[in-house]
Protein backbone atom coordinates (compact mmCIF):
# COMPACT_ATOMS: atom_id res chain seq x y z
CA UNK A 1 0.00 0.00 0.00
CA UNK A 2 1.71 2.87 -1.20
CA UNK A 3 -0.47 6.30 -0.57
CA UNK A 4 0.31 9.94 -1.64
CA UNK A 5 1.83 12.55 1.24
CA UNK A 6 2.82 9.51 3.63
CA UNK A 7 5.76 10.86 3.77
CA UNK A 8 4.93 14.45 5.42
CA UNK A 9 4.31 12.65 8.62
CA UNK A 10 6.91 10.78 10.82
CA UNK A 11 6.06 8.31 13.13
CA UNK A 12 7.40 8.58 16.87
CA UNK A 13 5.61 8.78 20.18
CA UNK A 14 3.03 11.46 19.96
CA UNK A 15 1.85 11.03 23.51
CA UNK A 16 0.33 13.97 24.79
CA UNK A 17 1.23 16.54 21.63
CA UNK A 18 -1.74 15.63 19.45
CA UNK A 19 -4.35 18.37 18.10
CA UNK A 20 -7.51 16.41 19.62
CA UNK A 21 -8.66 18.03 22.68
CA UNK A 22 -9.88 15.35 24.21
CA UNK A 23 -6.81 12.87 25.43
CA UNK A 24 -8.97 10.38 26.31
CA UNK A 25 -10.80 10.52 22.66
CA UNK A 26 -7.25 10.23 21.16
CA UNK A 27 -6.32 7.60 23.73
CA UNK A 28 -9.81 5.13 22.60
CA UNK A 29 -8.83 6.08 18.55
CA UNK A 30 -5.53 4.35 19.30
CA UNK A 31 -6.30 1.86 21.47
CA UNK A 32 -8.69 0.87 18.72
CA UNK A 33 -6.23 1.16 15.68
CA UNK A 34 -3.98 -1.07 17.78
CA UNK A 35 -6.20 -4.11 18.84
CA UNK A 36 -7.71 -4.40 14.78
CA UNK A 37 -4.28 -4.83 13.99
CA UNK A 38 -4.09 -2.21 11.32
CA UNK A 39 -1.16 -2.62 8.97
CA UNK A 40 2.08 -0.88 9.54
CA UNK A 41 2.02 0.86 6.27
CA UNK A 42 -1.04 3.50 7.88
CA UNK A 43 0.93 4.12 10.60
CA UNK A 44 2.35 7.70 9.12
CA UNK A 45 -1.09 8.62 8.18
CA UNK A 46 -3.50 7.36 11.15
CA UNK A 47 -1.12 9.41 13.85
CA UNK A 48 -0.69 12.29 11.14
CA UNK A 49 -4.54 12.73 10.68
CA UNK A 50 -4.37 11.26 14.84
CA UNK A 51 -2.91 14.86 15.32
CA UNK A 52 -4.72 17.04 12.86
CA UNK A 53 -8.74 15.89 13.95
CA UNK A 54 -10.67 16.77 16.34
CA UNK A 55 -12.93 13.82 17.12
CA UNK A 56 -16.04 14.40 18.91
CA UNK A 57 -16.65 12.37 22.14
CA UNK A 58 -20.32 12.76 21.52
CA UNK A 59 -20.74 10.51 18.24
CA UNK A 60 -22.46 7.39 18.06
CA UNK A 61 -23.96 5.61 15.02
CA UNK A 62 -26.88 7.29 15.27
CA UNK A 63 -25.55 10.55 14.53
CA UNK A 64 -22.81 10.07 12.53
CA UNK A 65 -23.06 12.10 9.01
CA UNK A 66 -23.06 8.26 6.69
CA UNK A 67 -22.83 10.45 3.74
CA UNK A 68 -19.26 12.31 4.96
CA UNK A 69 -16.58 11.68 2.55
CA UNK A 70 -13.50 12.83 4.62
CA UNK A 71 -12.21 9.28 4.75
CA UNK A 72 -9.61 10.10 7.44
CA UNK A 73 -12.50 11.36 9.81
CA UNK A 74 -14.29 8.60 8.75
CA UNK A 75 -12.12 5.95 10.43
CA UNK A 76 -11.15 7.68 13.27
CA UNK A 77 -14.51 8.34 14.34
CA UNK A 78 -15.32 4.52 13.90
CA UNK A 79 -12.66 3.51 15.81
CA UNK A 80 -13.93 5.65 18.83
CA UNK A 81 -17.20 4.41 18.14
CA UNK A 82 -15.48 0.14 18.80
CA UNK A 83 -15.19 1.71 22.42
CA UNK A 84 -19.16 1.82 22.81
CA UNK A 85 -19.95 -1.35 20.71
CA UNK A 86 -17.72 -3.59 23.00
CA UNK A 87 -19.87 -2.01 25.84
CA UNK A 88 -23.04 -2.97 24.17
CA UNK A 89 -21.37 -6.77 23.50
CA UNK A 90 -20.64 -6.70 26.49
CA UNK A 91 -23.94 -5.62 27.84
CA UNK A 92 -25.43 -8.98 26.10
CA UNK A 93 -23.05 -11.39 27.30
CA UNK A 94 -21.44 -11.76 24.12
CA UNK A 95 -17.85 -12.44 23.58
CA UNK A 96 -15.32 -9.58 22.66
CA UNK A 97 -13.19 -11.86 20.37
CA UNK A 98 -16.31 -11.84 18.38
CA UNK A 99 -16.45 -8.26 18.24
CA UNK A 100 -13.33 -7.75 17.33
CA UNK A 101 -13.28 -9.87 14.88
CA UNK A 102 -16.92 -8.33 13.42
CA UNK A 103 -15.02 -4.66 13.78
CA UNK A 104 -11.97 -5.81 11.65
CA UNK A 105 -14.09 -5.03 8.58
CA UNK A 106 -13.59 -1.27 8.96
CA UNK A 107 -9.21 -2.31 8.20
CA UNK A 108 -10.95 -3.99 5.56
CA UNK A 109 -13.06 -1.49 3.81
CA UNK A 110 -10.07 0.82 4.61
CA UNK A 111 -8.09 -0.80 2.48
CA UNK A 112 -10.28 -1.14 -0.02
CA UNK A 113 -11.19 2.21 -0.46
CA UNK A 114 -7.36 3.20 0.78
CA UNK A 115 -6.86 1.58 -2.46
CA UNK A 116 -9.16 3.82 -4.66
CA UNK A 117 -8.36 7.00 -3.04
CA UNK A 118 -4.43 6.42 -3.00
CA UNK A 119 -4.76 7.64 0.73
CA UNK A 120 -5.62 6.26 3.93
CA UNK A 121 -9.82 6.52 3.52
CA UNK A 122 -12.83 4.94 5.40
CA UNK A 123 -15.45 4.14 2.86
CA UNK A 124 -18.40 1.99 2.76
CA UNK A 125 -20.89 3.64 5.66
CA UNK A 126 -24.24 2.33 5.05
CA UNK A 127 -22.45 -0.94 5.52
CA UNK A 128 -20.26 -0.68 8.52
CA UNK A 129 -23.30 1.08 10.36
CA UNK A 130 -25.05 -2.94 10.72
CA UNK A 131 -21.74 -3.43 12.89
CA UNK A 132 -22.57 -0.76 14.85
CA UNK A 133 -26.08 -1.49 15.30
CA UNK A 134 -25.44 -5.19 16.09
CA UNK A 135 -27.21 -6.01 13.14
CA UNK A 136 -23.92 -7.85 11.68
CA UNK A 137 -21.38 -10.76 12.97
CA UNK A 138 -18.78 -12.47 11.63
CA UNK A 139 -18.72 -15.34 13.15
CA UNK A 140 -15.43 -17.72 11.60
CA UNK A 141 -15.12 -17.08 8.34
CA UNK A 142 -18.24 -15.52 7.43
CA UNK A 143 -20.39 -12.70 8.44
CA UNK A 144 -23.90 -13.03 8.82
CA UNK A 145 -26.87 -9.63 8.75
CA UNK A 146 -30.07 -9.55 10.96
CA UNK A 147 -32.13 -7.89 7.68
CA UNK A 148 -35.69 -7.93 6.95
CA UNK A 149 -36.73 -10.08 4.04
CA UNK A 150 -37.04 -8.02 0.86
CA UNK A 151 -39.18 -10.95 -0.94
CA UNK A 152 -42.22 -13.54 0.15
CA UNK A 153 -40.48 -16.91 -0.07
CA UNK A 154 -43.50 -18.62 -0.27
CA UNK A 155 -42.46 -22.44 -0.79
CA UNK A 156 -40.13 -21.92 2.51
CA UNK A 157 -43.13 -20.07 4.36
CA UNK A 158 -41.07 -16.36 4.67
CA UNK A 159 -42.64 -13.05 3.69
CA UNK A 160 -41.80 -10.19 2.89
CA UNK A 161 -40.78 -8.02 6.26
CA UNK A 162 -39.69 -11.26 8.54
CA UNK A 163 -36.30 -11.63 9.91
CA UNK A 164 -33.98 -13.37 8.31
CA UNK A 165 -30.22 -13.86 8.74
CA UNK A 166 -28.07 -12.73 5.36
CA UNK A 167 -24.90 -14.75 5.18
CA UNK A 168 -22.17 -12.34 3.68
CA UNK A 169 -18.53 -13.28 2.34
CA UNK A 170 -15.65 -10.92 3.30
CA UNK A 171 -13.32 -10.36 0.89
CA UNK A 172 -10.55 -11.76 3.09
CA UNK A 173 -12.66 -15.57 4.02
CA UNK A 174 -11.35 -18.79 3.09
CA UNK A 175 -14.44 -20.36 2.35
CA UNK A 176 -13.63 -24.00 1.84
CA UNK A 177 -17.06 -26.11 2.24
CA UNK A 178 -15.18 -27.63 5.71
CA UNK A 179 -14.76 -23.42 6.75
CA UNK A 180 -18.27 -22.84 5.84
CA UNK A 181 -19.74 -25.76 7.77
CA UNK A 182 -17.63 -24.65 10.58
CA UNK A 183 -19.02 -21.27 10.21
CA UNK A 184 -22.51 -22.14 9.91
CA UNK A 185 -22.67 -24.29 12.74
CA UNK A 186 -21.07 -21.35 14.98
CA UNK A 187 -23.60 -18.97 13.29
CA UNK A 188 -27.13 -21.90 14.56
CA UNK A 189 -25.31 -22.11 17.89
CA UNK A 190 -24.48 -17.63 18.14
CA UNK A 191 -28.27 -16.95 17.41
CA UNK A 192 -30.09 -19.36 19.33
CA UNK A 193 -27.91 -18.72 22.51
CA UNK A 194 -28.25 -14.73 22.08
CA UNK A 195 -30.91 -14.57 19.63
CA UNK A 196 -33.73 -16.89 20.70
CA UNK A 197 -36.08 -14.25 19.61
CA UNK A 198 -35.44 -14.47 15.84
CA UNK A 199 -36.26 -18.46 14.38
CA UNK A 200 -33.52 -19.54 12.61
CA UNK A 201 -35.08 -22.14 9.87
CA UNK A 202 -32.93 -20.49 6.75
CA UNK A 203 -29.97 -18.89 6.21
CA UNK A 204 -30.15 -16.84 3.03
CA UNK A 205 -27.44 -15.44 0.61
CA UNK A 206 -27.83 -12.21 -1.77
CA UNK A 207 -24.45 -12.21 -3.57
CA UNK A 208 -22.83 -12.29 -7.33
CA UNK A 209 -21.42 -15.41 -5.93
CA UNK A 210 -24.61 -16.88 -6.12
CA UNK A 211 -24.42 -16.16 -10.06
CA UNK A 212 -24.96 -18.98 -12.37
CA UNK A 213 -22.90 -17.00 -15.08
CA UNK A 214 -20.23 -18.05 -13.23
CA UNK A 215 -20.56 -21.97 -14.06
CA UNK A 216 -18.75 -20.46 -17.23
CA UNK A 217 -15.71 -19.05 -15.70
CA UNK A 218 -14.87 -21.63 -12.81
CA UNK A 219 -14.20 -25.23 -12.54
CA UNK A 220 -16.29 -27.57 -10.78
CA UNK A 221 -14.13 -27.85 -8.01
CA UNK A 222 -14.08 -24.17 -7.69
CA UNK A 223 -15.20 -23.00 -3.61
CA UNK A 224 -17.18 -20.17 -5.38
CA UNK A 225 -19.12 -22.95 -7.23
CA UNK A 226 -19.51 -25.22 -4.49
CA UNK A 227 -20.74 -22.44 -1.82
CA UNK A 228 -23.18 -21.06 -4.35
CA UNK A 229 -24.83 -24.41 -4.94
CA UNK A 230 -25.87 -24.68 -1.16
CA UNK A 231 -28.15 -22.34 -1.86
CA UNK A 232 -31.86 -22.40 -4.10
CA UNK A 233 -32.16 -19.55 -5.87
CA UNK A 234 -35.51 -18.11 -5.10
CA UNK A 235 -35.71 -14.03 -6.20
CA UNK A 236 -38.14 -14.04 -9.32
CA UNK A 237 -35.57 -12.15 -11.10
CA UNK A 238 -31.83 -11.87 -10.97
CA UNK A 239 -30.41 -8.12 -10.78
CA UNK A 240 -27.55 -7.13 -12.93
CA UNK A 241 -24.81 -6.19 -10.24
CA UNK A 242 -20.75 -5.49 -10.46
CA UNK A 243 -20.12 -7.01 -7.28
CA UNK A 244 -17.92 -9.56 -8.58
CA UNK A 245 -16.13 -6.74 -10.32
CA UNK A 246 -15.53 -4.49 -7.49
CA UNK A 247 -14.31 -7.67 -5.13
CA UNK A 248 -11.92 -9.46 -8.00
CA UNK A 249 -10.67 -5.67 -9.02
CA UNK A 250 -10.66 -2.76 -7.70
CA UNK A 251 -13.45 -1.55 -5.48
CA UNK A 252 -14.44 1.13 -7.92
CA UNK A 253 -14.42 -1.14 -11.24
CA UNK A 254 -17.15 -1.59 -13.63
CA UNK A 255 -18.13 -2.30 -17.14
CA UNK A 256 -16.43 1.45 -17.98
CA UNK A 257 -13.15 1.19 -16.58
CA UNK A 258 -12.67 -2.49 -16.71
CA UNK A 259 -10.66 -2.47 -19.89
CA UNK A 260 -7.57 -0.94 -17.69
CA UNK A 261 -8.06 -3.03 -14.31
CA UNK A 262 -4.92 -5.26 -13.68
CA UNK A 263 -5.71 -9.01 -13.74
CA UNK A 264 -3.79 -11.37 -10.87
CA UNK A 265 -5.55 -14.63 -11.39
CA UNK A 266 -6.55 -16.90 -14.37
CA UNK A 267 -10.23 -16.13 -13.22
CA UNK A 268 -10.04 -12.11 -13.35
CA UNK A 269 -8.80 -13.22 -16.68
CA UNK A 270 -12.16 -15.19 -17.85
CA UNK A 271 -14.19 -12.61 -15.79
CA UNK A 272 -12.60 -9.33 -17.57
CA UNK A 273 -13.17 -11.34 -21.10
CA UNK A 274 -16.64 -12.10 -20.29
CA UNK A 275 -17.74 -8.72 -19.42
CA UNK A 276 -15.92 -6.94 -21.88
CA UNK A 277 -17.86 -9.39 -24.43
CA UNK A 278 -21.02 -7.81 -23.58
CA UNK A 279 -22.25 -10.59 -21.14
CA UNK A 280 -24.05 -9.61 -18.00
CA UNK A 281 -23.40 -10.56 -14.01
CA UNK A 282 -25.69 -10.87 -11.69
CA UNK A 283 -26.29 -10.68 -7.75
CA UNK A 284 -28.96 -13.62 -6.84
CA UNK A 285 -30.76 -14.38 -3.58
CA UNK A 286 -30.21 -17.66 -2.69
CA UNK A 287 -31.81 -20.04 0.90
CA UNK A 288 -30.24 -22.43 2.55
CA UNK A 289 -31.77 -24.39 4.97
CA UNK A 290 -30.39 -24.40 8.70
CA UNK A 291 -30.83 -27.97 9.23
CA UNK A 292 -28.98 -29.33 5.84
CA UNK A 293 -25.79 -28.50 8.23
Amino acid sequence: MNFTGVEKYEVNDRAGNGNCRNGKVRDVIEKWYKKLEFPKEYDAEFYGALDKYDISDDINITNYDLNETDGKRNLLSFLFMCEKLCEQYRSKGIDENIMVHTAKDIVLWTNAWSEVKGEMYLGELNWLCRHFKMKLFRLGNLEYIIKESPFDFAQYGIKKGDTLIDVHIPNDAKFTPELCDESFRYAKKFFSEYYPEYKLDFFTCASWLLDRELDKLLPETSNIIKFGRRFTVVDEETHESFGALRYVFKWNTNRLNLKSAVCTSGFSERLKKHVLAGEKLYSVTGVFPVDEI
